[in-house]
């Protein structure tokens, strides 16, 4: 015993499909068992009872199968849907075979394949499914088993047959009393075939644009939830700013009086620190200030990582690194459009690099062609995990394990670099360690640009 599943929202698209799938089907059997017990019983209708009723148990059976096959957790694939659809065609044929072929008002359904394949599937899947409907619509002008009271009268020039005549073969091979094809039935084959190539066509561009919208309109709810996301840090980060000035001239008040003191040497560190915390503020404001006026700053790609490098250098004085840039005499270096956010960007990665807690250097290579430019960031560590690593770009996901890190370093980086037409690719290296990898676009290799 199984339960009917609900069409819910969380389901694939494919196991919704083939749900509907189902459900129509039990709709068109539940027809066509009403249909066969009217031929029997008021049309008196002479016809192989055991083998249509037959058919209509095993296609029942089919669909019963089918809803259990649902509530398992297998992936529903676009294969799956053609075979039932294959089904359903081979057992319309074989019921119209068995009940006026051609002739019986009920051919028309082979619309109904056509135009769920066409909604659900791809073109080759479509036209396979068109081609199929077609062939046996056109097998069914010739060969079937007649319903008498579906056939037209033969002095109206229009189909005959023999009423006790249980097979037509077809009429070419005999010219006596077979049933010759009429301009009504050609002109039914004619008008199906029309139909359904337009469904065909039509509807496979008309779903495949829909699916298309579809997906622009998905990755655009993103990007828009992504900026209001960041708007809000925007906004924490500007009060964060303000309320840092006050105690940071006041440990600079601190410092001035401890110069006097021994061990110098820590004292010109920290300095430095408080320093470079005045410096980024200053940034920060200053930045604001850019954006509001959509000024972006031209700058050569080896100088934006020289002096990214050294900044950072400043807040992680401890570091090793090395940094391998393709030669300038070989390929020179090209231009980027940048500003604080992006070198900010480039040291959140840095430094989760570092923070990977391992002895060896972090390892940055810069390389570039004549469309895009790539910065590799490669540390020692244990590398992403693979449950974390399908989440990493979330804010408040991070791989630190000393519950110091918030996840907004990546999730920060990643805006910002989208922002200037980049993308970052997050991956474990095959030697062991994390490797991220920076794509930036280039604005040009005249070394007249500044």
């Amino acid at each position: 015993m199984f339960t009917l599943p609900s069409l819910s929202a969380s389901q694939s698209p494919n196991r919704t499909n083939l749900l509907r799938l189902a459900l129509i089907r039990f709709i068109v059997l539940t027809g066509q068992l009403a249909a066969i017990i009217y031929a029997a019983t008021i049309m008196k209708a002479t016809l192989n009872y055991p083998l249509l009723f037959a058919t209509v148990a095993l296609l029942a059976s089919i669909n019963t199968a089918t809803l259990w096959r649902i509530t398992q957790p297998w992936a529903v694939s676009e294969t799956e849907i053609f075979i039932q659809l294959l089904i359903d065609v081979a057992a319309l044929s074989g019921q119209l075979y068995l009940s006026g072929g051609a002739t019986n008002p009920f051919v028309s359904y082979f619309l109904v394949p056509i135009a769920i394949a066409a909604a659900l599937l791809s073109a080759r899947f479509t036209w396979t499914i068109t081609l199929l409907s077609l062939g046996s619509y056109s097998a069914l002008l010739f060969y079937f088993q007649p319903l008498p009271d579906l056939l037209p009268d033969a002095g109206s020039n229009m189909m005959s047959a023999d009423p006790h005549a249980h097979h037509h073969h077809n009429p070419v091979n005999n010219t006596e009393s077979t049933p010759s094809l009429n301009l009504h039935i050609v002109g039914m084959w004619l008008n199906f075939a029309i139909s359904a190539a337009l469904i065909a066509f039509y509807l496979v561009r008309m779903a495949n644009t829909v699916r298309e919208q579809r997906e622009q309109l998905n990755r655009q709810r993103e990007q828009d939830l992504r900026n209001q996301q960041i708007i809000s840090l925007a906004t924490l980060a500007a009060g964060t700013a303000h309320e840092l000035g006050t105690p940071l001239n006041t440990i600079q008040l601190l410092i001035d009086e401890l110069t006097l003191q021994p061990e110098p040497d820590d004292i010109d560190l920290l300095k430095q620190q408080v320093a470079q915390c005045k410096k980024i503020i200053g940034q920060l404001t200053r930045t604001a200030e850019l954006h509001q006026s959509e000024q972006l700053q031209t700058i050569k790609l080896t100088t934006f990582l020289q002096q990214t490098i050294s900044n950072w250098q400043l807040l992680r004085p401890q570091v090793h690194y090395t940094l391998t840039l393709t030669p300038e005499h070989e390929n020179p270096s090209p231009f980027i459009l940048a500003d604080t956010t992006l070198s900010q960007a480039l040291c959140n990665l840095l430094n989760n690099a570092v923070d990977a807690k391992n002895d060896k250097p972090v390892e940055i290579t810069a390389h570039w062609n004549n469309e895009q430019c790539e910065i590799l960031i490669r540390d020692h560590g244990p590398g992403f995990s693979e449950t974390i690593s399908k989440k990493l770009g979330q804010p408040f996901i991070s791989e630190k394990t000393s519950g110091q890190g918030m996840g907004l370093g990546i999730y920060l980086s990643q805006a910002s670099i989208e922002r200037f037409g980049g993308n970052i690719i997050l991956e474990n290296h095959p030697d062991g360690g994390a490797l991220v990898t920076l794509i930036l676009p280039i604005t040009g290799v005249n070394d007249d640009q500044s």
